[in-house]
């Protein structure tokens, strides 16, 4: 028989019991049955992921087994399923209503700093990578304020350390690789464990991203500890792509999140230093910048249109450029998506700046939506493709219902999938449904509705009661 999920837990606390004496007395720490606790954590994790919330009396009690393991255990593959595991349990427990909401900010404050605390004693960047991404992913599931202004400037701090640390890795693996009259094979190691610390150092800049995002006003503060020293140093020619990622990634999530209104003084510099990049030949960097331009557009407030020509320019050239054979396909499809999303952006909200090109830029947006690398994204677009269908059709099916085809093609594509949401949805059925009862717009509807595919057809047909079926 299987065992519960109670004796999993007390199991799993008298092993770590057991460690942790053993650690504390002896100096050693007891590694005979890891494959069993990692065995057990991963099953709790299962179990979890298939009940949820109908374990919540369980739940805490999982999470404190997990941050026991990251705090007292030296087994790295036991970890990295522990921090893996603390994740789906606290999806879970945000999901309980019986959980105490009010104490929430200092749980996730202790959550993290334990985590962090791992993250300090770990040799290994792969777990580094992986503890850094559960403390990311705590921050986006709960999306609330958890660390008082000391704490959080604690945490930057260390964070930034580990990045110093990071860097003294590489520079000593260089050094053995210019030093030593190395084989093929250990070149191939140093070059894996140098590419390892580059992705050890796009964490940090993440988590760093996320902590601004959660802690806005808190941010401010520390702000000048990166800019413009720090960054712009990272910027310069002789910077790396890593170098270049790490600080562009910082910049966007700035620009972002703490806008115009609280960094006034710097948010023109870094909002052309976005622009700026966005024509990269680093498809990756290209990706930060266009959807960080989408930031600028939303962010900007009243200051936008001083950057109105340069941000248009950048979003077309990245979309209608042709994509070179040297790139990752799928790396410059996401670039491109990310451009299509900041445009999509651009029409709703700083539409009325260019009135005379407004036509041609929906059109541009249109034909290249939906957009598929990034779900969030598509989403966002879909809302803001169906709040213009709903306050500005006109716009989108033109005076005379010219684009009424690439406007059902875009429906048909969208609807019934993981590319719109639910709400968005409602909204373009509602749109349809009235495009419906008026005898013009519906000989348009059933006219562009003819040339869609079978199941484009079925898809529209099902979100309006009164489409006929093609004949």
């Amino acid at each position: 028989t299987k065992p519960s999920s109670a004796s999993l837990a007390k199991l799993l606390e008298n092993s770590l019991a057991e460690e942790a004496k053993d650690s504390t007395s002896n100096g050693k720490e007891y590694h005979s049955d890891v494959i069993e606790k990692e065995n057990a954590v991963s099953l709790i994790s299962t179990l979890v992921d298939v009940l949820g919330k109908k374990l919540n009396k369980h739940l805490e009690e999982f999470a404190s087994i997990c941050l026991s393991i990251l705090e007292f255990s030296s087994q790295d593959s036991l970890k990295k399923t522990a921090a893996i595991s603390l994740k789906t349990i606290l999806t879970a427990i945000k999901e309980c209503a019986e959980i105490d909401k009010a104490n929430l900010p200092p749980t996730i404050k202790r959550y993290l700093q334990t985590l962090l605390k791992a993250v300090q004693k770990e040799t290994f960047p792969e777990n580094i990578e992986t503890e850094l991404g559960v403390m990311r992913e705590i921050l986006l599931i709960y999306d609330i304020k958890c660390l008082d202004p000391k704490s959080l400037a604690k945490m930057l701090e260390e964070l930034l350390k580990l990045l110093s640390d990071s860097n003294r890795r590489k520079i000593a693996n260089n050094s053995i690789q210019e030093s030593q009259n190395l084989d093929e094979e250990d070149l191939k190691v140093i070059s894996e464990d140098n590419v390892k610390e580059d992705v050890v150092q796009l964490a940090i800049a993440e988590l760093i991203g996320t902590l601004f995002k959660t802690h806005k006003d808190e941010s401010v503060a520390f702000i000048p500890v990166l800019y413009p020293d720090l960054l712009r140093e990272m910027l310069k020619p002789i910077g790396t792509p890593t170098q270049k990622m790490f600080a562009l990634t910082l910049i966007v999530n700035i620009v972002e999140h703490l806008t115009i209104l609280r960094i006034p003084t710097i948010y023109p510099n870094l909002a052309e230093t976005i622009i700026g990049f966005s024509n990269d030949a680093d498809t990756e960097i290209r990706r930060i910048c266009l959807y960080g331009i989408g930031g600028v557009i939303t962010t900007s407030g009243e200051y936008f249109p001083k950057f109105a020509e340069s941000v248009y320019w950048a979003l077309r050239q990245a979309i209608e450029s042709p994509m070179s054979e040297k790139v990752n396909r799928l790396a410059w499809r996401r670039a491109q998506d990310n451009a299509v999303s900041s445009l999509g952006k651009l029409i709703l909200y700083q539409g009325k700046i260019y009135i005379d090109l407004l036509g041609e830029i929906v059109m541009l947006w249109m034909k290249h939506l939906p957009i598929i690398a990034d779900v969030k994204e598509s989403k966002i677009q879909s809302e803001i493709f169906a709040e213009l269908l709903t306050v500005s059709s006109s716009l989108l099916i033109g005076a005379n219902g010219e684009n009424m085809p690439e406007v059902l093609r875009i429906i048909g594509a969208v609807l019934e999938t993981d590319l719109i949401s639910q709400e968005a949805t409602i909204v373009v059925s509602k749109a349809l449904n009235q495009m419906m009862s008026v005898s013009k717009t519906r000989g348009l509807v059933i006219s562009a509705g003819n040339s869609l595919s079978s199941e484009s057809q079925g898809k529209i047909e099902r979100n309006i009661k009164l489409m006929p079926h093609p004949t």
